[in-house]
């Protein structure tokens, strides 16, 4: 039966490997890669600056768009001594219909048609929807149904409303005029045409701190999904590329952060991928007219997966990925102590039933009865802190812990801090996590062996 099995793998993987060598060298005998004619949208810096420069060392054809005309005319120079003879740009901006209907024209002129386009011109968000809106939660002392109340800044709004037009404008509205402006040609003109999509795996799984940017992703693929199913008589070929992390600047341009505003930004800083492979993952998928490609793709597949059986696990997962690391500024009021005591009711495997009484020195800050965080300093609660990233069984009577908030804390599984006040939980939550979590592993284990086998 073993020996069964592994057979089986094996042919599976060199099925694999077999249907996509035939999926590429078709498009390449259709179209060589010397002649192949790509157009690259936003392609000055990043990913899109290593795609153009490794279609150029295949000798492709190249016309390269984007805002900064130094940046492209350097682009441009250094694609022609990869290799391509003939490498064209323009400059412009993909939020202005009149910019883009100029580089299609152009295009044609200079190009006589279109087999590849890639859009890869982007922006990112990097905080909290509530802090980005100026809207703070704070404790409210009332004996309202509420335990919150909400303080608005005004200012804030005209903000948030300009940064959910530009990133949509960008991320989604710029693809879907483009589209409509290049599907004529390159169905006119070419043997093969494909239309390659840079998205994110925020596209499939949304994230703290992401919510303008998971928001147009998701956006984008529905409506290439969709596209694709309309076009596909035409043969016309759609993939959406779903990154995780790359190494670039973009989040130092995040449309949710004034031009004034420093410090660090939510976000992982482990496991960024490069521009370089994730420009080399993106060729290869449009040779082989891939439909979807993750980057990681162990990681993408098993976040799709664990979404569909395990929610809860995958919002846990994403707060401890998009956590705030941020440094306290030279300028920074002095940070609250935050002393925390743990009085265990019963001792189990699986929960932590606690007392915990937040407290916060006076001169901390803030107006009577709550700490500059919106902590009331007199408020006992029966829950289970959620700042333990894994149930534990303790064994002692008591545990003394103390933390030190930033002035920009972390997001809300870290304690106290801008964002509201002591994230805590009932005292089933970490079980269902866990449970959920395993129920997730157990399930995609299983599945993949019973296809295996049915195979």
């Amino acid at each position: 039966m073993r020996e069964t099995f592994y057979a089986l793998c094996t042919a599976i993987a060199l099925s694999f490997i077999i249907s996509t060598r035939n999926k590429t060298s078709e498009r390449l005998r259709l179209l060589p890669s010397d002649k192949e004619r790509v157009l690259i949208v936003g392609c000055s810096s990043g990913v899109g600056r290593d795609i153009a420069l490794q279609y150029a060392s295949r000798g492709a054809k190249l016309m390269l768009f984007a805002r900064r005309e130094a940046l492209l005319e350097s682009l441009s120079q250094e694609c022609r001594q990869a290799g391509s003879d003939h490498v064209e740009y323009i400059p412009g901006d993909v939020c202005q219909t009149s910019d883009l209907e100029r580089l299609v024209e152009s295009t044609k002129c200079t190009l006589g048609g279109l087999d590849t386009v890639i859009f890869c011109a982007g922006l990112i968000s990097v905080r909290p929807f509530l802090d980005a809106s100026g809207i703070k939660i704070v404790s409210s002392s009332s004996s309202s149904s509420s335990s919150f109340r909400c303080q608005h800044e005004e200012s804030s709004t005209s903000s948030v409303d300009d940064a959910l037009e530009h990133i949509t404008n960008v991320n989604y509205m710029a693809a879907v005029r483009l589209c409509r402006l290049i599907l004529p040609v390159i169905i006119e003109t070419s043997v093969a045409p494909n239309i390659i999509v840079m998205s994110s795996l925020a596209g499939k799984v949304g994230a703290p701190t992401r919510a303008l940017y998971a928001a147009s992703k998701h956006a984008l693929h529905g409506f290439f999904d969709s596209l694709r199913v309309e076009v596909e008589r035409y043969n016309v070929h759609i993939a959406m590329v779903c990154p995780g992390t790359i190494d670039t600047e973009l989040r130092k341009t995040a449309v949710d952060i004034g031009k004034n505003e420093g410090g660090p930004v939510a976000g992982s800083t482990k496991g960024k991928l490069s521009p370089s492979a994730v420009a080399q993952r993106t060729i290869n998928a449009s040779d082989r007219r891939e439909r979807e490609v993750y980057i990681p793709a162990l990681f993408g597949y098993l976040a799709i997966w664990a979404k569909l059986i395990a929610s809860r696990w995958v919002d846990w997962a994403a707060k401890k990925k998009y956590i705030v690391l941020a440094q306290q500024g030279n300028n920074a009021p002095p940070a609250p102590q935050l002393s925390t005591t743990v009085t265990p009711e019963h001792t189990s495997a699986t929960t932590l039933p606690a007392t915990t009484t937040p407290t916060i020195p006076a001169d901390a800050g803030g107006s009577s009865g709550h700490g500059q965080h919106g902590l009331s300093t007199s408020t006992t609660t029966t829950s289970v802190l959620t700042h333990f990233s894994m149930p534990s069984r303790i064994a002692s009577s008591s545990i003394q812990s103390s933390f030190h908030p930033t002035p920009s804390a972390p997001y809300p599984d870290d304690t106290v801090g801008k964002y509201g006040p002591l994230h805590v939980s009932s005292a089933n939550d970490d079980a269902n996590l866990l449970y959920q979590g395993l129920i997730a592993f157990t399930l995609i284990v299983s599945s993949t062996v019973l296809l295996v086998l049915k195979l």
